[in-house]
């Protein structure tokens, strides 16, 4: 979950410096769509929304392609193709992944080129 919330605030900083940027990312999956909301979606309509077979988050991140970026679709994929959802509680998830993330921004500041998402 980190992930998408760090490839998403890269999305929005290329959104303001690139000329018609476009988020590999469908809308509807992208972190500020989702989970940036503290009263968003949670409990079960948060689990299917992330764990639904054919249209949730995990399902569609792993098949994502896209002609505009495929090599970021690709990264994006390549993330997603092994990984499943443990958490069985939408509520759960919710606060464990609001607390987590509150002030994450700060936490993972580098200047460590290694930990750069430059390349996404």
């Amino acid at each position: 979950m980190l992930f998408l919330k760090i490839i998403d605030d890269k999305d929005q900083e290329l959104e303001l410096i690139r000329d018609r940027y476009q988020s590999v990312i469908p809308e509807k999956f992208q972190w500020r769509t989702w989970a940036a909301n503290p009263e968003g979606i949670t409990g079960e309509e948060l689990l299917l929304f992330i764990d639904h077979p054919t249209d949730g988050l995990f399902a569609h991140l792993k098949v994502l392609k896209s002609t505009v970026a495929p090599q970021r679709a690709g990264i994006v994929r390549e993330v997603f193709e092994g990984l499943n959802n443990y958490m069985k509680s939408g509520y759960a998830m919710r606060m464990r992944h609001a607390h987590r993330l509150r002030g994450s921004a700060r936490r993972w500041q580098t200047n460590d080129p290694r930990c750069q998402l430059r390349s996404l």
